[in-house]
């Protein structure tokens, strides 16, 4: 009983330390620009990734690991660019024309 115990704290030491620099962001105020920082750490990374779902009332223009896009409308996107650390990865959600809606943003760096 007492080696199952120990097992299951070495395995969720493990998850929580091997955890990578990931955040989930939910927008339902237009009003403002939202700007975040993923901050690298001194490791090995091969990806940067972000998942965009939701719905916007007129463009928003998003730029993520120095890519920008706009969207409007219904939104489910994805996208998957090549990082190997060294930089802090920038996270930018800019409302531009859209007046309500709600997004979710989820991005990464692993």
């Amino acid at each position: 009983m007492i080696k199952k115990i120990l097992l299951i704290l070495v395995v969720i030491m493990l998850m929580v330390s091997c955890q990578e620099p990931y955040k989930k962001l939910r927008i339902t105020n237009f009003d403002k620009m939202v700007i975040d920082t993923i901050k690298f750490k001194d490791k090995s990374y091969s990806n940067a990734k972000i998942k965009i779902k939701g719905y916007v009332s007129d463009t928003i223009k998003v730029k993520f690991y120095e890519i920008s896009k706009e969207y409007f409308g219904e939104i489910d996107d994805q996208w998957n660019m090549d990082y190997y650390g060294g930089m802090d990865v920038i996270f930018c959600f800019d409302p531009f024309k859209a007046k309500d809606g709600e997004v979710t943003f989820e991005y990464g760096i692993h």
